[in-house]
Protein backbone atom coordinates (compact mmCIF):
# COMPACT_ATOMS: atom_id res chain seq x y z
CA UNK A 1 0.00 0.00 0.00
CA UNK A 2 2.93 2.37 0.44
CA UNK A 3 3.13 2.81 -3.34
CA UNK A 4 -0.45 4.08 -3.71
CA UNK A 5 0.54 7.80 -3.71
CA UNK A 6 3.12 7.08 -6.43
CA UNK A 7 0.53 5.25 -8.51
CA UNK A 8 -1.91 8.10 -8.22
CA UNK A 9 0.65 10.67 -9.23
CA UNK A 10 1.62 8.63 -12.28
CA UNK A 11 -1.90 7.76 -13.40
CA UNK A 12 -3.46 11.18 -13.03
CA UNK A 13 -0.26 13.15 -13.71
CA UNK A 14 -1.21 15.80 -11.24
CA UNK A 15 2.13 17.48 -11.47
CA UNK A 16 2.99 18.58 -15.01
CA UNK A 17 5.43 21.47 -14.64
CA UNK A 18 5.99 24.05 -17.38
CA UNK A 19 9.35 24.82 -18.95
CA UNK A 20 10.92 27.18 -21.46
CA UNK A 21 13.14 25.95 -24.27
CA UNK A 22 16.15 28.24 -24.43
CA UNK A 23 19.34 27.89 -26.38
CA UNK A 24 20.16 27.64 -30.11
CA UNK A 25 17.52 28.18 -32.79
CA UNK A 26 15.15 25.26 -33.20
CA UNK A 27 12.81 24.04 -35.87
CA UNK A 28 9.35 22.82 -35.01
CA UNK A 29 7.80 20.36 -37.40
CA UNK A 30 4.21 19.41 -36.62
CA UNK A 31 2.10 16.78 -38.30
CA UNK A 32 -0.73 18.69 -39.98
CA UNK A 33 -3.23 15.82 -39.92
CA UNK A 34 -2.56 14.82 -36.32
CA UNK A 35 -1.30 17.89 -34.42
CA UNK A 36 -0.49 15.96 -31.26
CA UNK A 37 3.29 16.27 -31.35
CA UNK A 38 6.11 18.26 -32.90
CA UNK A 39 9.84 17.78 -33.43
CA UNK A 40 12.21 20.33 -31.91
CA UNK A 41 15.86 20.37 -32.91
CA UNK A 42 18.78 22.68 -33.58
CA UNK A 43 18.87 23.27 -37.34
CA UNK A 44 22.57 24.18 -37.16
CA UNK A 45 23.59 20.68 -36.06
CA UNK A 46 24.29 17.81 -38.51
CA UNK A 47 21.67 15.12 -39.09
CA UNK A 48 23.88 12.12 -39.80
CA UNK A 49 23.01 10.80 -36.35
CA UNK A 50 19.92 11.83 -34.41
CA UNK A 51 18.57 10.94 -30.97
CA UNK A 52 14.78 10.99 -30.67
CA UNK A 53 13.84 11.89 -27.09
CA UNK A 54 10.30 11.10 -25.91
CA UNK A 55 9.26 12.37 -22.43
CA UNK A 56 7.03 10.64 -19.92
CA UNK A 57 3.27 11.10 -20.08
CA UNK A 58 2.23 14.58 -19.02
CA UNK A 59 5.80 15.88 -19.11
CA UNK A 60 7.28 18.60 -21.28
CA UNK A 61 10.37 17.77 -23.28
CA UNK A 62 11.61 21.30 -22.51
CA UNK A 63 12.25 20.33 -18.88
CA UNK A 64 15.92 20.48 -17.71
CA UNK A 65 16.29 16.70 -17.42
CA UNK A 66 15.47 16.16 -21.09
CA UNK A 67 17.66 19.08 -22.17
CA UNK A 68 20.49 17.46 -20.18
CA UNK A 69 19.90 14.10 -21.89
CA UNK A 70 19.96 15.87 -25.26
CA UNK A 71 23.30 17.41 -24.36
CA UNK A 72 24.70 13.96 -23.52
CA UNK A 73 23.86 12.84 -27.04
CA UNK A 74 25.19 16.06 -28.59
CA UNK A 75 28.57 15.50 -26.94
CA UNK A 76 28.75 12.20 -28.86
CA UNK A 77 28.00 13.94 -32.15
CA UNK A 78 24.36 12.82 -32.10
CA UNK A 79 21.83 15.60 -32.72
CA UNK A 80 18.95 15.54 -30.21
CA UNK A 81 15.45 15.67 -31.68
CA UNK A 82 12.95 16.39 -28.91
CA UNK A 83 9.42 15.06 -29.34
CA UNK A 84 7.02 17.58 -27.84
CA UNK A 85 3.73 15.78 -27.18
CA UNK A 86 0.35 17.42 -26.62
CA UNK A 87 -0.74 15.06 -23.86
CA UNK A 88 -4.29 16.42 -23.98
CA UNK A 89 -4.59 14.65 -27.33
CA UNK A 90 -2.54 11.52 -26.57
CA UNK A 91 -3.55 8.79 -24.14
CA UNK A 92 -3.13 5.06 -23.64
CA UNK A 93 -5.53 4.26 -26.50
CA UNK A 94 -3.46 6.36 -28.91
CA UNK A 95 -0.23 4.39 -28.52
CA UNK A 96 -0.21 2.76 -31.94
CA UNK A 97 -1.37 5.87 -33.75
CA UNK A 98 1.21 8.29 -32.39
CA UNK A 99 4.03 5.73 -32.75
CA UNK A 100 3.22 5.18 -36.41
CA UNK A 101 2.92 8.90 -37.03
CA UNK A 102 6.30 9.61 -35.43
CA UNK A 103 7.93 6.79 -37.43
CA UNK A 104 6.49 8.14 -40.67
CA UNK A 105 7.63 11.68 -39.86
CA UNK A 106 11.13 10.47 -39.04
CA UNK A 107 11.40 8.72 -42.39
CA UNK A 108 10.34 11.93 -44.13
CA UNK A 109 12.41 14.42 -42.12
CA UNK A 110 15.52 12.30 -41.51
CA UNK A 111 15.56 9.70 -44.31
CA UNK A 112 19.30 8.93 -44.14
CA UNK A 113 20.01 9.53 -40.45
CA UNK A 114 21.28 6.93 -38.02
CA UNK A 115 18.60 6.76 -35.33
CA UNK A 116 18.97 6.55 -31.56
CA UNK A 117 15.85 6.32 -29.42
CA UNK A 118 15.27 7.46 -25.86
CA UNK A 119 12.03 7.30 -23.87
CA UNK A 120 10.93 7.57 -20.27
CA UNK A 121 7.94 5.74 -18.72
CA UNK A 122 5.04 5.88 -21.21
CA UNK A 123 7.42 7.72 -23.53
CA UNK A 124 9.58 4.59 -23.42
CA UNK A 125 6.63 2.59 -24.75
CA UNK A 126 6.28 5.06 -27.63
CA UNK A 127 10.03 4.79 -28.32
CA UNK A 128 9.82 1.00 -28.28
CA UNK A 129 6.90 1.02 -30.73
CA UNK A 130 8.79 3.38 -33.03
CA UNK A 131 11.71 0.93 -32.98
CA UNK A 132 9.35 -1.77 -34.25
CA UNK A 133 8.74 0.10 -37.49
CA UNK A 134 12.00 1.92 -38.21
CA UNK A 135 15.62 0.78 -37.82
CA UNK A 136 17.35 2.13 -34.74
CA UNK A 137 21.02 1.81 -33.85
CA UNK A 138 20.50 2.02 -30.08
CA UNK A 139 17.37 2.12 -27.92
CA UNK A 140 17.45 3.38 -24.33
CA UNK A 141 14.20 2.74 -22.45
CA UNK A 142 13.98 4.26 -18.96
CA UNK A 143 11.41 3.06 -16.43
CA UNK A 144 9.48 1.37 -19.23
CA UNK A 145 5.83 1.10 -18.28
CA UNK A 146 4.42 -2.46 -18.43
CA UNK A 147 4.33 -3.33 -22.12
CA UNK A 148 4.78 -7.05 -22.69
CA UNK A 149 2.15 -9.65 -21.95
CA UNK A 150 4.54 -11.39 -19.58
CA UNK A 151 4.75 -8.23 -17.46
CA UNK A 152 1.08 -8.24 -16.59
CA UNK A 153 1.23 -11.09 -14.11
CA UNK A 154 3.54 -9.01 -11.91
CA UNK A 155 1.47 -5.83 -11.99
CA UNK A 156 -1.02 -4.66 -9.39
CA UNK A 157 -3.59 -1.87 -9.41
CA UNK A 158 -3.69 0.39 -11.30
CA UNK A 159 -1.30 -0.83 -14.02
CA UNK A 160 -3.26 -3.95 -14.93
CA UNK A 161 -6.36 -1.81 -15.40
CA UNK A 162 -4.51 0.96 -17.26
CA UNK A 163 -3.01 -1.32 -19.87
CA UNK A 164 -6.33 -2.98 -20.50
CA UNK A 165 -7.14 0.39 -22.07
CA UNK A 166 -4.62 -0.22 -24.82
CA UNK A 167 -7.38 -1.82 -26.87
CA UNK A 168 -6.15 -0.85 -30.33
CA UNK A 169 -3.12 -3.12 -30.12
CA UNK A 170 -2.38 -6.53 -28.65
CA UNK A 171 0.63 -6.09 -26.41
CA UNK A 172 3.75 -7.88 -27.59
CA UNK A 173 4.79 -11.20 -26.17
CA UNK A 174 8.46 -11.63 -25.34
CA UNK A 175 8.30 -15.07 -26.97
CA UNK A 176 8.14 -13.37 -30.39
CA UNK A 177 11.17 -11.18 -29.86
CA UNK A 178 14.04 -13.63 -30.23
CA UNK A 179 16.71 -12.79 -32.83
CA UNK A 180 15.33 -9.31 -33.50
CA UNK A 181 18.88 -7.98 -33.64
CA UNK A 182 18.07 -4.62 -32.06
CA UNK A 183 20.10 -3.33 -29.11
CA UNK A 184 18.08 -2.30 -26.07
CA UNK A 185 19.09 -0.89 -22.72
CA UNK A 186 16.38 -1.16 -20.04
CA UNK A 187 17.07 1.25 -17.20
CA UNK A 188 15.05 1.38 -13.97
CA UNK A 189 15.27 3.18 -10.65
CA UNK A 190 15.80 0.92 -7.65
CA UNK A 191 12.46 2.15 -6.29
CA UNK A 192 10.65 1.39 -9.55
CA UNK A 193 9.60 -1.86 -7.87
CA UNK A 194 6.03 -1.48 -9.15
CA UNK A 195 7.45 -1.75 -12.69
CA UNK A 196 10.35 -4.18 -12.41
CA UNK A 197 11.54 -7.26 -10.52
CA UNK A 198 14.13 -9.99 -10.99
CA UNK A 199 11.74 -12.20 -12.97
CA UNK A 200 11.11 -9.44 -15.52
CA UNK A 201 14.85 -8.75 -15.83
CA UNK A 202 15.52 -12.43 -16.54
CA UNK A 203 12.78 -12.46 -19.18
CA UNK A 204 14.41 -9.49 -20.92
CA UNK A 205 17.78 -11.27 -21.01
CA UNK A 206 16.33 -14.36 -22.68
CA UNK A 207 14.07 -12.52 -25.13
CA UNK A 208 16.52 -10.00 -26.61
CA UNK A 209 19.76 -10.94 -28.34
CA UNK A 210 21.29 -7.55 -27.65
CA UNK A 211 20.00 -6.06 -24.42
CA UNK A 212 21.09 -4.88 -20.99
CA UNK A 213 18.92 -4.32 -17.92
CA UNK A 214 20.27 -1.94 -15.29
CA UNK A 215 19.02 -0.76 -11.91
CA UNK A 216 19.94 2.74 -10.67
CA UNK A 217 20.57 2.87 -6.92
CA UNK A 218 18.78 5.54 -4.90
CA UNK A 219 16.50 6.41 -7.80
CA UNK A 220 12.78 6.10 -8.30
CA UNK A 221 10.36 6.79 -11.10
CA UNK A 222 11.95 10.17 -11.73
CA UNK A 223 14.38 10.75 -14.59
CA UNK A 224 15.29 14.18 -13.17
CA UNK A 225 17.10 12.60 -10.20
CA UNK A 226 20.86 13.09 -10.23
CA UNK A 227 21.66 9.38 -9.93
CA UNK A 228 19.28 8.55 -12.79
CA UNK A 229 20.79 11.23 -15.06
CA UNK A 230 24.32 10.07 -14.22
CA UNK A 231 23.42 6.52 -15.26
CA UNK A 232 21.93 7.77 -18.53
CA UNK A 233 25.00 9.92 -19.16
CA UNK A 234 27.27 6.91 -18.63
CA UNK A 235 25.30 4.75 -21.07
CA UNK A 236 25.22 7.39 -23.80
CA UNK A 237 28.95 8.08 -23.32
CA UNK A 238 29.54 4.46 -24.37
CA UNK A 239 27.87 4.92 -27.77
Amino acid sequence: MRFVPIYISIVYLAVCACGCFSGPPIEKKENAETPSYSFQYDTALPREKIAVIVPGMGQKVTKPQYRAIGEYYAKKGITPVYVSVDWKKVGFRDLTHISEEISSALRTSFPSSHLYLFGFSFGAIIAYEVSETIHSDQILLCSLSPLFKEDRQYQIFPFKQIFNLVSDKSLDSLSYLHNKGRCFVFLYGAHDSFLINEAIIEQRKSAFDCSVSMIVKNAGHDVSQKSYLEAIKSIIAGY
